[in-house]
């Protein structure tokens, strides 16, 4: 009960965040100021030899070579338009003044110099100051160590698309698996909905919802237990889809009972097969009195 009550809380949230800011729009930014103030910040930190690239919506700045700079400034562009539609902003509706600053920085002495000259902390995860004259993020690139330096700018995507979600939120303050599960879906979906990234999410949410080999489906209490299991970021990434998206339970105003019940139909068999999987304990069809329904209900279902 526990767990129904929490997700559907976090659920009204989410809907609340998202319907409150649609009316807001940012007054704009002196874009020459902007531009000074990431320069000051570079110079701040001792980088003074980094790129600048600037675009429509972000000013990218990075210890990258320049052409390595504006192609992450073209992936970031991308990921900025998939994040805009999935957390439903309106036309003119601004998550920020201006121009976000993004300062990637791949290099670990360089991003502890920036975080402890510039903001003045130190040094932990990425950074965000969304609320002030100049936004911006501080990006430290921390991926594995097989990363292609695809799935090092699809990282980045992914924190810039949290950071859309952290701004249309405004002052409601969301869990991090959420707007980081949307930063990776939105990132994903920014490549195309049917390209490797976001194919393997689909795959590995639909594993997550019913149970990889015979495992254990994952259920919403994951995402709150204090020893998350290795499904929780797919999980996570599932459930903003779900929860941010135009067509979701959330933006309609659907009750967890209807979440519950797609659950259900989605777990159905096709018809004319039959599955030892899908045997009910009791009546016909897969009902509430099916063991796959039972363990279910909580299931993290992909995004049509």
């Amino acid at each position: 009960m526990r767990t129904r009550t929490t997700a559907a809380t976090l659920i009204l949230a989410i809907a609340t965040a998202l319907a409150g800011g649609q009316e807001k729009t940012e007054p704009k930014a002196d874009a020459a100021a902007q531009k000074a103030a990431v320069a000051a910040n570079l110079k701040k930190a001792d980088l003074g030899g980094a790129s600048v690239v600037e675009t429509e919506n972000f000013l990218v700045a990075t210890t990258l070579p320049k052409e390595k700079a504006a192609a992450l400034a073209a992936v970031l562009e991308k990921a900025a338009a998939a994040a805009r539609k999935g957390a439903q902003f309106e036309a003119k509706e601004q998550p920020w003044k201006g121009k976000l600053a993004v300062y990637y920085l791949p290099s670990g002495p360089e991003f502890k110099s920036f975080i402890r000259g510039v903001v003045m902390d130190q040094p932990g995860g990425t950074h965000f100051d969304l609320r002030g004259e100049n936004p911006f993020v501080v990006d430290p690139a921390v991926v594995g160590p097989k990363a292609t330096e695809a799935d090092r700018f699809a990282n980045a995507a992914a924190v810039v698309g949290g950071a859309y979600l952290k701004g249309k939120a405004g002052a409601a303050v969301l869990p991090d698996w959420l707007t980081d599960g949307f930063g990776r879906v939105t990132a994903a979906r920014a490549e195309g909905l049917n390209s490797p990234r976001y194919r393997a999410h689909r795959a590995a949410a639909s594993a997550a919802a019913f149970g990889a080999r015979g495992g254990k489906p994952a259920a919403l209490a994951d995402l709150w237990a204090a020893d998350r299991p290795a499904s929780a970021a797919v999980l996570a990434s599932s459930f903003a889809e779900r929860t941010t998206s135009p067509r979701s339970s959330a933006a309609s105003g659907r009750t967890r009972t209807a979440i519950l019940r797609e659950c259900r139909m989605r777990l159905k068999p096709r018809a004319g097969r039959t599955s030892r999987r899908w045997k009910p304990r009791g009546g016909s069809g897969c009902g509430r009195g099916s063991e796959r329904w039972a363990r279910s209900a909580d299931c993290p279902l992909p995004a049509k």
